[in-house]
């Protein structure tokens, strides 16, 4: 998911001196151009920027290389990538492109007009942010909240419905680390950080986003200062944990002279109706937040800082620049890393292989680091200089190895797991000759076809119960190769 650039008139407020820095970087010039997927790329990094989207191909040490083609013309902003589909949002129309086996971009298949369809009430529309399981796409529409399916074999949009919560909000939707509840929020609502709400929608079966409930003092309640304290941003990890900062601004010399006190980022968990508890013990970050991201492991928590760029409200929050934090799940929050950098960060990904992206839209930069629970060291070349304007980072990771021999690998879901509908299911596979197809067959019937291709990525909506997943591969000789888990869908 992306982050949209925030924008109002920023008033002087005190701000933290910056921190040492723990790296000095040299920008590098851009990546070499490669014809082909490297056989050990782990990642497709798209950069959305004025003159396109330049996709690299991460290596195992994280770093990149140019993909022929680059940059890969595209209408409007990216809004997510499936790995089959980018899906992109320009002024109201969403657009629909499909993903070449390299990560290539592809001529676009679908587009959709917001404005035709309920909910489309605004002259543009806000953001958009796709669900974990790449089917579904949420765009905001001032206080409505529209969703659009991806057809799997196609890439064709098509509208499913609409909510309206009665609040025109600003930030892109956070979703839940099931997938069951997307936040959105409007810090210091109409001046007043008393009326600032969280909203919360909760996905229905059909995939369509309903209002659920708001939350408030609950969110405030671990902030260091007695003043107006306020949730300023909101990251989703594993399941079901949030990290959420806490931005504060106190009156000492009266109600027309604020000072903003320290922002403070604390974890916590997220109950089955949505609501979030804190778990206290909140720490005050050496960058000033504002973006932050949960590696996939859930263990770590990167924390960015932009302190030139508008924010909707009269507010600096501290120091440019990226830090790691050790994230605990259910505990608090503890340190790790120093500032890596004390460039203005504006959105920050992680991949599967430990590999942490961090883009700076001011600098044009994107710095790599490779990040563990024990060691951290910038990868290879970062940061890479962005030729354009740049305003967009996905990552799409290389979830699914093929086997080293005649076979299928079947990565998700994991055999003997409990998994949510719709079930993410992911294989790849490895066969002598030409491939034919990769297909999904569920319960014996025929759910997915992937024609001309070894890899299957397919999100399937099943009922609650045992179900058997077998993906089986064929060759232009009629050979086949088949590999099946059984998972329990809840």
């Amino acid at each position: 998911m992306t982050h949209a650039v925030r924008s109002c008139i920023l008033t002087l407020c005190l701000a933290v001196l910056p921190a040492g820095l723990a790296f000095t970087q040299t920008p590098s010039s851009e990546a070499s151009p490669a014809a082909t997927v490297s056989a050990t790329s782990v990642a497709d990094v798209y950069v959305g920027t004025t003159k396109g989207v330049y996709l690299y191909h991460a290596a195992a040490n994280g770093q990149l290389t140019l993909v022929t083609g680059s940059p890969f013309k595209v209408a409007g902003t990216i809004a997510g990538n499936n790995g089959n589909y980018m899906i992109t949002l320009g002024t109201q129309y969403l657009h629909s492109y499909p993903v070449a086996a390299n990560g290539t971009i592809k001529a676009q298949v679908s587009q959709i007009n917001t404005e035709s369809y309920g909910g489309g009430d605004c002259p543009s529309a806000g953001t958009a942010a796709m669900d974990l399981s790449g089917q579904y796409v949420y765009v905001q529409n001032c206080s409505n909240y529209q969703t659009f399916q991806i057809a799997t074999t196609s890439g064709a949009l098509d509208f499913r419905g609409f909510t309206n919560t009665g609040t025109s909000f600003s930030y892109p939707l956070v979703i839940s680390g099931n997938d069951q509840y997307a936040f959105d929020m409007n810090p210091y609502f109409d001046g007043d950080p008393e009326d600032t709400t969280v909203q919360v929608l909760k996905r229905q079966s059909d995939g369509v986003l309903e209002y659920w409930n708001s939350l408030n003092g609950s969110l405030y309640e671990y902030s260091l200062v007695d003043g107006d304290n306020f949730p300023w941003i909101l990251t989703a990890g594993t399941a079901n944990t949030m990290a959420v900062s806490i931005a504060s601004v106190t009156y000492p010399d009266g109600p027309n002279f604020p000072v903003n006190e320290p922002t403070v980022i604390a974890s916590y968990t997220m109950d089955s109706g949505g609501n979030l508890n804190s778990m206290g013990n909140p720490l005050i970050p050496d960058v000033g937040p504002t973006v932050m991201n949960i590696s996939p492991s859930g263990k770590l928590l990167a924390v960015g800082g932009d302190y030139g760029v508008a924010k909707p409200l009269p507010l600096v929050l501290g120091p440019s620049g990226l830090e790691v934090y050790h994230f605990n799940g259910a505990d608090p929050i503890t340190p790790y890393t120093k500032p890596l950098n004390d460039a203005p960060i504006d959105q920050i990904h992680w991949d599967n292989n430990d590999h942490l992206y961090a883009l700076s839209d001011q600098s044009n930069l994107l710095y790599v680091y490779t990040v563990t629970p024990t060691s951290f060291s910038q990868a290879p070349g970062s940061p890479y200089k962005i030729n354009g304007s740049a305003n967009a980072l996905v990552v799409v990771p290389s979830l699914c190895g093929a086997p080293a021999s005649a076979g299928v690998t079947i990565c998700l879901p994991a055999s003997g797991s409990t998994v949510n509908s719709p079930v993410l299911v992911e294989a790849a596979a490895t066969v002598t000759g030409t491939i034919v197809s990769t297909q999904l067959w569920v319960d014996g019937v025929k759910n997915f076809n992937a024609p001309g291709s070894t890899t299957l990525t397919t999100a399937v909506t099943l009922a609650a119960g045992a179900h058997r997943f077998a993906v089986i591969a064929t060759n232009t000789s009629g050979q086949k190769w088949e590999s099946a888990v059984n998972a329990v869908v809840k």
